[in-house]
């Protein structure tokens, strides 16, 4: 029951997160973030250094668009 709850949960959070998408200039969204639980707490070091390094890869497009 729990699982069915925190799947319910998450796919709520992710429709609302695409919605919220197109109204802004730029969203990152690193594919890798797939691989984590939004709720497991202990991986946030992990969360954080994936998501700074996509933003990384990405910088020579973001200052395209300045």
């Amino acid at each position: 029951m729990k699982a069915v709850a925190m799947r319910s949960l998450y796919l709520a959070m992710a429709k609302a997160s695409h919605f919220k998408s197109k109204r802004f200039d730029v969203f990152i969204e690193p594919p890798l973030l797939q691989n984590f639980n939004v709720f497991d707490t202990k991986k946030s070091r992990d969360v954080f250094r994936v998501g700074y390094e996509y933003t990384h890869q990405m910088a020579p497009d973001l200052e395209k668009l300045r």
